[in-house]
């Protein structure tokens, strides 16, 4: 069995480089990512913060298109105030809790609607077999070019208006500096995967010459398709939702969420924007695109990058399946929810999580501690195992991050220091680098502080209490220092 330092190394490594099917991830964060670290040291000093680059500008086009799907009297509401700058502000205090604003599921495009409603399907019959995102991105394509639709100003205002800053469509020397963060051979990944399911739609005759789009056309609607939907309406619930796009993009302290919310009385279904808390007169109104993952699966999904949210970087836990003790262990981690395979945000600031940990602990039961994996403890083990186990199993989880994540380190083209430099050096007006290395910095000191942390676990060994130990103290035959129990006030207080 490969030991299990190398296996968190190599896991770490191909994280960083790994390659994935985009459409099992089209709105998910399986692929590994990482984000950007807020930071007291001084190298973002001086610089502006882009916390939403990948900005929907509701201009003339696009408040035609509001007004042509019938949301003027949602989206122009009396709270809230469109700006042609992007933003979208408080008209005036909003309560926690209370609807900013809401959008009625008949305004939103999803695939039936595009069904029930474009000429898309008509004309080209073979697209109501394809994935909901491919129809959704050739809808985008198709409506641009018509003038007198139902879709046509808003379809038009997200294909013109929106300035798309995916990596996916940055320039070459610009995802260069993504080289080494975990969404590097992603941005590849991605966009070849969008050029050939274009391809392979009209090599199967499912358009024809006469379709108004082409790869870069299509490449760059599928862009919008992705960054512009959001939890809960993703997967088969794919939708776009009009005036959504236009939100502002907090990680830290957001203060609103999407809601979908149900008629009364089986009327149709709202996305409601639900403020977190009071929202004063004047202020953006912003949410978190996407709650449960990094802030790289935001920018490699949105093109956006919140300056002074927690850096994260993701990491795999495998359980081997040559492990001899693989049927016990699968079991253990599917009776408390996890997988064979699971995915953690390592977080600055913040310690590994306990259900890493846990799980680190039972890949490495082995020899002595393997006891625990009896059926007898088939209920108790997990809890065992979210506290130190033994020296020895303890000693193999420290090991194998302290390796993991200085392999991961010594993979980067450019030290800490360097990124530090470079960031103050860079004009304000060069987001796309400024993103690029804001990335790298936040995963170098997301790792750093891991490596540190496990670095100095180890030098603490001895000083941990271990399930021995813990086992004698509830059964009174040591005291809470660790020491034997004095038999006589051990007979006095009845505890034999």
């Amino acid at each position: 069995m490969v030991p299990l330092q190398e296996q968190i190394a190599s896991l770490l490594l191909a994280d960083s480089l790994s390659e994935y099917d985009t459409t099992k991830t089209m709105n998910s964060c399986h692929h590994r990512t990482s984000g950007i670290a807020r930071r007291t040291s001084g190298w973002l000093q001086g610089t502006a913060s882009p916390r939403r680059v990948f900005r929907l500008r509701a201009g003339t086009t696009m408040m035609d298109g509001f007004t042509a799907l019938g949301l003027d009297d949602e989206l122009m509401k009396k709270n809230v105030m469109y700006q042609g700058d992007g933003h979208v502000i408080a008209q005036g205090v909003i309560k926690k809790g209370d609807a900013v604003l809401s959008v009625p599921e008949g305004a939103w495009v999803t695939k039936g609607a595009v069904e029930r409603e474009s000429g898309l399907m008509q004309a080209y019959g073979g697209v109501k077999d394809l994935d909901t995102w491919v129809i959704l991105s050739l809808f985008l394509l198709y409506e641009n070019e018509m003038k007198e639709t139902k879709w046509s100003g808003y379809v038009c205002g997200l294909m013109s208006e929106v300035p798309v800053d995916v990596p996916l469509l940055w320039k070459d020397d610009e995802v260069a500096m993504l080289q080494g963060t975990q969404i590097a051979d992603s941005v590849t990944s991605y966009r070849n995967f969008f050029i050939e399911t274009y391809r392979s739609i009209m090599t199967e005759g499912v358009l024809d010459d006469g379709f108004p789009g082409n790869e870069d056309g299509f490449v760059k609607a599928a862009c919008i398709v992705r960054g512009c939907s959001h939890a809960p309406l993703t997967g088969e619930q794919l939708a776009l939702v009009p005036g959504i796009e236009s939100l502002g993009y907090k990680k830290l302290d957001a203060n609103s969420m999407l809601d979908v919310q149900s008629g009364l009385f089986g009327g149709q279904k709202s996305l409601a924007v639900k403020a977190l808390r009071s929202v004063e007169a004047g202020e953006e109104i912003s949410f978190d695109v996407a709650p449960e993952c990094s802030q790289g699966h935001v920018l490699l999904n949105h093109g956006m990058i919140d300056m002074d949210a927690a850096g994260t970087f993701a990491i795999t836990l495998v359980l081997p399946e040559d492990d001899r003790f693989y049927d016990d262990k699968i079991d253990i981690l599917e009776m408390n929810g996890l997988e064979g395979c699971s995915e953690f945000i390592l977080q600055t600031g913040a310690p590994p999580p306990d259900t890493m940990m846990a799980m680190l602990r039972l890949i490495n039961l082995d020899n002595a501690d393997a006891f625990l994996l009896e059926s007898i403890f088939r209920n108790e083990v997990w809890g065992h195992v979210n506290l130190p186990v033994s020296e020895e199993n303890e000693r193999a989880v420290y090991e194998s991050m302290t390796t993991g994540c200085a392999s991961v380190l010594q993979s980067y083209p450019t030290k800490l220091e360097e990124d530090i430099a470079l960031m103050k050096s860079l004009p304000e007006d060069a987001l796309h680098e400024r993103m690029a290395v804001a990335l790298r910095l936040g995963e170098k000191e997301v790792l750093e502080a891991t490596l540190r942390f496990f670095e100095d676990r180890l030098g603490r060994l001895k000083d941990l209490e271990y399930y021995g130990e813990r086992r004698l103290k509830r059964l009174g035959l040591l005291d809470k220092e660790g020491k034997p129990t004095d038999w006589d006030s051990f007979f006095d207080d009845g505890i034999a």
